[in-house]
């Protein structure tokens, strides 16, 4: 899949309005599995451990644990004390999985990969133009803003300007943050990108991986 103009194209990117949002579904599968083993050896990999003053083998034997406890819980225990068949157990474990992924990923996505957001780039030093505020406006949106329904479904993730921006104040405040962010940005001549409805956002998202696949 090719989520930036920056990222290399291949031919197969030209289908991938079509074919992206199967693979949506598999987000969560990824976390659960291999995900978070690829972010520690990353994070090895970057020395970001030492800064913490985290030892690599600890945090692995840590994640291996959790990892073994969240599928005993999850598949293990089912399959012994419910009176289920085994396959039909997993399938319900992949169809959870397979939700939560989809929903999670329309969500992101269209706060993103859509239309209106740029895709900076580092120069030669590795800086960005912008620093970090300033980046969050350009490369996030926001949708949906006046549905109290979907805010709460969403967990205010459809304020995703405010939840880049504030991550540590709680999402029911958002609603009324956002007013505020957006008469500042404007007032600095900054972009407060927004779609009035979720549709809208799945469209312009629609739109952009077609426009990725091609140019």
């Amino acid at each position: 899949l090719r989520f930036s103009p920056n990222m290399p194209r291949k031919k197969v990117h030209k289908f991938q309005f079509l074919y992206a949002w199967f693979f949506y579904g598999f987000i969560t599968v990824a976390w659960s599995t291999v995900k978070d083993f690829k972010q520690l050896a990353r994070f090895r990999k970057m020395e970001l451990l030492q800064t913490q003053n985290k030892k690599f083998n600890s945090q692995l034997t840590l994640l291996i644990f959790a990892k073994a406890l969240y599928y005993v819980y999850v598949v293990l225990i089912p399959i012994l004390v419910l009176d289920v068949a085994w396959w039909k157990i997993l399938i319900g474990v992949f169809a959870m999985h397979y939700t939560a992924g989809m929903i999670l990923s329309m969500i992101f996505q269209s706060a993103h990969v859509v239309d209106e957001a740029s895709f900076p780039v580092v120069n030669e030093s590795g800086n960005l133009e912008n620093d970090w505020a300033v980046h969050q406006l350009y490369t996030t949106a926001n949708f949906a803003q006046r549905s109290r329904l979907f805010s709460w479904y969403v967990g205010g993730l459809n304020f995703q300007v405010e939840h880049h921006l504030f991550p540590n104040i709680c999402h029911v405040h958002y609603k009324k943050i956002a007013k505020i962010v957006e008469e500042t940005a404007r007032e600095f001549n900054f972009p407060y990108y927004t779609q009035p409805t979720f549709v809208g956002a799945l469209w312009s998202h629609s739109k952009m991986l077609w426009r990725l696949g091609r140019a």
